[in-house]
């Protein structure tokens, strides 16, 4: 079962997070592939484990996405974006005294 929790960190600390989180992708990642192999003799055993493989993938999808989402947000904290061109109007009306 997987269940989604919030996580508060100061900001400086993301990007040591979000290396940590594709660490350990990469590890689920490596432990999937030593899992793969046909068993022609026992086919639906082999069908079972490509199951829990696939099962598996999807977290690691999961947590690739949350580590994007959090960069994201990182990127945003120490990049603000510019103000929006209505902002800048707005102030630049009230700076000449127009409004």
């Amino acid at each position: 079962m997987k269940v989604k929790v919030t996580h508060t960190l100061d900001v400086k600390e993301i990007p040591k997070f979000v290396n940590q989180i594709i660490t350990e992708c990469r590890s689920m990642l490596q432990q999937q592939a030593d899992k793969i192999s046909v068993r022609l003799h026992n086919v639906s055993e082999t069908i079972e484990e490509f199951n829990y493989i696939l099962a598996d993938l999807n977290l690691v999808q999961d947590k690739i996405e949350d580590a994007a989402n959090i960069l994201i947000g990182w990127d945003n904290a120490i990049n603000p974006p510019p103000p929006a061109l209505e902002e800048k109007l707005e102030t630049k009306e009230k700076e000449d005294g127009s409004v």
